[in-house]
């Protein structure tokens, strides 16, 4: 019977983690040898108990990624997520405030915020937690498609608020049509 090769299966998993270390983790206590080639292959030489384990520690690393990347999910609404937007109109209230260059890191007291900053802000002040696919951050991400869905963008509320053909107009139209939407939604959902 000829050893699987655990690494193919595995290395995928430590892009998606976004780190390399990902694949030690998962291949831990598999022995590995070299093939005829000089090719390092994982098996398992002592039953398979150990494949087991790497096959749903694998399993359960794929359905983590699965989640963390499904960028069209759309976690119910609520009358909170309105104050979050409110909130977040105030904090990026004016094209002073506004931070051209986002990379969606967000440190406490910034005199500048970028659209994903504001939204991560105002989240944190009215709720006190905050979630990268929460209702409000994917009804942005919504309502930037909607705006301008010519643009493909990695990372779209980043990628349209560094545009530079992004206005500061265009920023107040994002937290109108996220309200709009999260209306809508409420509506449909009594």
């Amino acid at each position: 019977m000829r050893p699987i090769s655990y690494f193919r299966i595995a290395a995928p998993l430590g892009v998606c983690l976004k780190t390399p270390d990902a694949l030690p983790l998962l291949t831990r206590g598999v022995p590995q040898t070299r093939d005829s080639s000089g090719v390092k292959r994982n098996h398992d030489r002592q039953g398979v108990e150990q494949g087991a384990r790497l096959a749903v520690l694998t399993m359960l690393a794929a359905i983590l990624c699965a989640a963390q990347s499904d960028s069209n999910v759309k976690p119910p609404v609520s009358k909170t997520d309105l104050q979050i937007v409110a909130r977040a109109e105030q904090i990026l209230s004016s094209p002073a405030v506004w931070n051209r260059n986002d990379n969606r890191e967000c440190p406490q007291g910034a005199k500048t915020v970028s659209l994903y900053c504001a939204l991560e802000q105002a989240t944190m002040e009215v709720t006190g937690s905050f979630a990268h696919r929460g209702a409000v951050m994917q009804e942005a991400r919504f309502a930037v498609d909607e705006i301008d869905g010519n643009r493909n963008y990695d990372h779209r509320l980043m990628g349209y608020n560094n545009d530079r053909t992004t206005t500061f107009e265009d920023m107040k139209h994002v937290f109108r049509r996220t309200r709009e939407r999260i209306e809508e939604r409420l509506s449909k959902e009594k």
